[in-house]
């Protein structure tokens, strides 16, 4: 898209990774009012997002967290690997905490809900563009329950990102062939990977990883399998 503002060396260039096209547009609006920020950009979906940006191109991405083709933060961690001084800003709406936690590991620079108002918008964009994380207070505060009331480390936080994205499609009922052929590797890597799974967890069958990823709402609502 061409912006409508005229940029300068102090204008916090943003592009906008939302899915829904009603909310994106509303973010779009909300940074139009703003004299100091500017939107370069936008995707619908994961497939859309430039995983390779250049050092002067973009400020700073607004990234949905329920973005299709998410696939667990990979894209995320893609962004990073490529891109490491680049802030993600995650927009979450009822993102379950241990999922917001994957986000911020995977190299988010934070969280703001999706029911935040424009002001916290534009205050959250400023604070992640000057280098300071930031976590809008509700998730905040979910965050430290959610530490509260776990007082040990849930099974799947021993895994690397690439386990957990493998026991994220373990979960949702996938075989091991659709794994290789989803994420692109060869059989034998995902049966290491599960192999690890196991050995990390102490879960001791793929039935377990299923029964645990339900429990704990790791695979895809659309796809997940229902327990018996």
């Amino acid at each position: 898209m061409t912006a409508k503002k005229q940029s300068n060396s102090d204008t916090i260039r943003v592009f906008i990774a939302e899915s829904q096209p009603l909310f994106r547009y509303g973010v779009q609006a909300c940074l139009a009012e703003t004299s100091d920020m500017i939107t370069i950009g936008h995707a619908g979906s994961g497939a859309e997002v430039p995983v390779r940006i250049e050092p002067d191109w973009c400020d700073v991405m607004l990234l949905d967290t329920g973005l299709p083709g998410l696939e667990g933060f990979s894209l995320l961690r893609q962004i990073k690997e490529t891109s490491p001084r680049l802030p993600v800003l995650m927009m979450a709406d009822s993102a379950d905490v241990a999922w917001l936690l994957r986000g911020i590991r995977a190299g988010a620079s934070g969280v703001v809900s999706k029911e935040a108002s424009p002001d916290e918008f534009r205050s959250a964009i400023r604070r992640v563009r000057a280098g300071h994380p930031y976590i809008a207070e509700p998730l905040a505060g979910r965050l430290v329950l959610y530490y509260q009331r776990n007082e040990h480390e849930p099974l799947d936080e021993r895994l690397s990102p690439r386990e957990f994205e493998v026991m994220q499609l373990l979960s949702a009922g996938l075989k091991l062939s659709e794994i290789a052929r989803k994420l692109n590797l060869s059989h034998q890597t995902i049966t290491t990977h599960r192999r690890h799974i196991l050995e990390k967890t102490g879960l001791r069958t793929t039935a377990e990883i299923i029964r645990y990823g339900v429990l704990h709402g790791l695979g895809s609502p659309e796809e997940t399998p229902e327990l018996n």
